[in-house]
């Protein structure tokens, strides 16, 4: 066994499992063309070696940066026209370790778990490896932040190439949008409290470091382009202790938000913890909120893993039927790419789990199963990870029934995050299933407070309108309702729970009034009024509101 210092480029043709499906005989042949036509000869050209030939991907080592890269990139521009084949390239510099059977390494793992990261017909290459690139060659590549990579047990900071035509509109300079978190100030003028202020702004700044899809910096340098600015105060006295935090769009000197987190500071560490996970959790509303759309002028099918989760979130965001549609579809591609990307595989199940329930419709057992199987998988490789805990629990929630396992997934979301308001949601999607609904409506309350300004706030609103129905408390039941359904004149569920609540409350001329709009109107799916699972005990209101969703 020997090992050596060497440029690992890993190479892999995209959608080659789809292209099989469709035509096997014509995708070998293809690929093989693609080997002794291109691979193998610009490799031979640029001294690199072939180490490995893995049926639709290759190993190559290089003995230097520049050769693999130039071969990297003669390679990705040779084939730019080519909108039938199209390979995706990862590159890394590390040592490699080789015995008479195979080559091993971290090295190699990089590379590997890279090229599954960058876009189609493009290439993402390690921090590593950009820092020995210079000039223009440099100027090529961009930042694409920070990814968890399966086996790697530290982010990777990645770099990005792509064909210069695909680099249109806002995407031509390939920018992310990039997040200054000033220093903070902070009252008294004290050397303690100084110490302080600095600890959290490490600990926000550590936190935004780690998310996909923005650059985060400590300072404005020359030329460096900022989308959002984080300020911070903090302000002691005694024990108590309260943060002010607020973003700014920085184009517009619009204050996005602005918000106060109150703690007692008596453990910094701890006050710290719980008032960076507020913090995030915030900040990951508004950064996918308000981002300006880089990515516009691209297409699905040139969109890296990490561009479609993106473009998925914000469609998410939009809190639409045919927007989680839409994110549905973006998923199913990403699946395609990287069909063990834990974020993908999670975002895929709750894209369908949510539509589902918005529509109505049971889940075929088939299907339950292979994204019971996709979230087991995802965890497995990321376990500390709030979204797929939050992810599983809904599917066992919303779909199968299974309120145990529903609660446990959702508790152990809100562990790692104990801010996380889709796990609140989750949460309470259990408990309401185990007929526990005044601690539903606790949690929902309580989840209500942690943000003003969440996008899926309906989604909680609804569950929240149905346990104060269901627990008497009727006046709640209709200030909630009522503006719901002022908000979704067309929702046909939300209009007829309204009519209940007049109902109870001893309005009968308004319930009337309701159950001739509920009439007049269609069934529509809506991700304002999914689908909650009752206990038995209350099967004969499920029953009332549910039939409106039959046309």
């Amino acid at each position: 066994m020997k090992s050596r210092l060497a440029v690992i480029m890993v190479a892999d043709v995209v959608g080659y499992s789809r292209m099989m499906a469709e035509d096997e005989e014509a995708s070998i042949v293809a690929v093989r063309d693609l080997n002794e036509t291109y691979v193998r000869p610009h490799s031979t050209n640029h001294g690199g070696e072939i180490l490995k030939r893995m049926g639709d991907g290759w190993i190559i080592a290089f003995g230097s940066v520049h050769a693999g890269i130039a071969c990297a990139l003669e390679l990705l521009q040779t084939l730019s026209g080519n909108e039938n084949l199209k390979i995706r390239i990862g590159a890394h510099i590390g040592e490699i370790v080789e015995d008479d059977e195979d080559f091993y390494g971290a090295g190699v793992n990089l590379a590997s778990r890279l090229q599954g990261q960058a876009p189609p017909g493009g290439m993402m290459v390690s921090q590593d490896l950009f820092r020995q690139l210079t000039g223009q060659l440099a100027a090529q590549f961009e930042d694409a932040g920070s990814f968890d990579l399966k086996n790697i047990p530290y982010p990777v900071q990645g770099y990005q190439w792509r064909p210069a035509q695909k680099k249109k509109g806002n995407a031509a300079k390939g920018e992310l949008p990039t997040v200054l978190v000033e220093e903070f100030e902070y009252a008294p003028a004290t050397d303690e409290i100084q110490s302080h202020a600095e600890e959290l702004r490490e600990q926000i700044l550590m936190n935004l470091s780690r998310r996909t899809g923005i650059k985060t910096i400590e300072s404005a340098g020359e030329g460096v382009k900022t989308v959002y600015r984080i300020r911070g105060r903090l302000r002691v006295s005694g024990a108590k202790a309260r943060m002010n935090l607020s973003m700014v769009l920085c184009e517009t000197a619009e204050t996005l938000f602005s918000r106060n987190y109150d703690g007692d500071i008596t453990d910094i560490f701890e006050f710290g913890d719980q008032i960076s996970a507020k913090i995030n959790a915030d900040l990951r509303i508004q950064i996918n909120a308000y981002d300006a759309n880089r990515l516009e002028a691209l297409a699905d099918d040139e969109l890296s893993i990490s561009e479609l989760r993106s473009r998925a979130a914000r469609n998410f965001y939009r809190a639409t039927y045919s927007s989680w549609q839409r994110a549905l579809a973006l998923m199913e591609r990403a699946v395609e790419l990287v069909p063990d990307d834990p974020m993908a595989l999670a975002m895929l199940a709750v894209g369908e789990v949510m539509l589902c329930a918005a529509s109505y419709e049971p889940m075929p057992q088939e299907r339950i199963k292979q994204l019971e199987d996709g979230l087991n998988l995802a965890i497995k490789q990321a376990p500390k990870v709030d979204f797929l805990y939050s992810a599983r629990s809904n599917l066992n929630g919303l779909v199968k029934g299974d309120a145990d396992a529903a609660l446990r997934d959702a508790e152990y979301a809100l562990k790692l995050n104990p801010t996380y308001l889709i796990g609140f949601g989750a949460l309470a999607t259990a408990m309401i299933l185990k007929n526990d609904l005044r601690g539903a409506v606790e949690r929902l309350e309580y989840s209500m407070t942690l943000s003003n300004d969440d996008p899926l706030e309906a989604e909680r609103t609804f569950p929240l309108a149905i346990c104060y129905f269901l627990t008497g408390q009727f006046d709640k039941a209709k200030t909630v309702t009522e503006a719901l359904a002022h908000a979704n004149r067309d929702n046909r569920i939300l209009q007829k729970l309204l009519g209940m609540v007049l109902r109870e409350i001893g309005d009968g001329t308004g319930a009337a009034k309701q159950e001739m709009m509920v009439e007049s109107l269609t069934f529509t799916p809506s991700i304002q009024s999914i689908r909650v699972l009752l206990p038995k005990e209350h099967a004969a209101f499920a029953d009332e509101l549910y039939s409106v969703a039959r046309p």
